[in-house]
């Protein structure tokens, strides 16, 4: 498996790629240079967006993207630009990766400024922000396959597994242990088959594991 280049950015913190099938167009975003970029046939047009923009969502309109940046929820469309919905309060934090899920809703994960401290938290916006997880240094990464959870905490190089029952999460611990290889886990994403595929930050690399069994599948 080799990798390509799908686009050439000068991106100073390139995170959340987002596939839209309806339009084939990949969304993403810099978070510290605060850009929207939308890439479709091959241009990229870059959008000035909040400072600390940190991850996308689909929503049934096509037109409207659903946005995190900083500590507060927005909605983008090229009509309106960014308009903010909600936002949380918290000292030394920002929200970091997130994902519509599979019951429809934005769920978003916190981060220590400072990458040292457990005071980040995942979230899940319904009208109003609910705390489902808590303890986190850096949320990340963040899937589910079938009734399971999936998240990153990327300092301490695990992936942790929930069960999801009835909207609530229950613990399943560590799912992937990654502190035998470079960098931190990061970004991630699950497989038709349920292969658990995580991107390591500083590490240069990609596995693809098997959650649980401790092996990994492909590299």
């Amino acid at each position: 498996m080799e990798p390509s280049i799908y686009v050439r950015s000068r991106a100073r913190l390139g995170e959340g790629p987002l596939w839209d099938p309806r339009t084939n167009t990949l969304y993403w975003v810099d978070i510290d240079g605060g850009k929207l970029h939308v890439t479709k046939d091959g241009k990229d047009k870059e959008i000035e967006a909040p400072h600390l923009i940190s991850a996308l969502g689909l929503t049934e309109d096509e037109n409207t993207l659903i946005a995190s940046a900083g500590l507060t929820l927005y909605t983008f469309s090229n009509s309106r630009g960014f308009v903010p919905v909600s936002s949380i309060t918290g000292e030394g934090v920002r929200f970091n990766d997130g994902k519509c899920g599979p019951d429809g809703k934005f769920w978003v994960g916190t981060m220590d400024l400072k990458e040292e401290k457990d005071v980040g938290k995942l979230f899940r916006y319904e009208g109003k922000f609910i705390s489902l997880v808590d303890n986190l240094i850096i949320s990340n990464g963040l899937d589910w396959y079938r009734n399971t959870f999936y998240l990153v905490d990327s300092p301490r190089k695990r992936v942790y597994a929930f069960r999801v029952i009835d909207g609530e999460l229950e613990s399943l611990g560590v799912a992937i242990e990654t502190s035998d290889y470079p960098g931190v886990p990061d970004g991630m994403v699950v497989d038709s088959s349920g292969l658990v595929w995580v991107a390591h930050y500083g590490g240069g690399l990609v596995t693809a594991w098997e959650p649980f069994s401790r092996r990994q599948k492909s590299r």
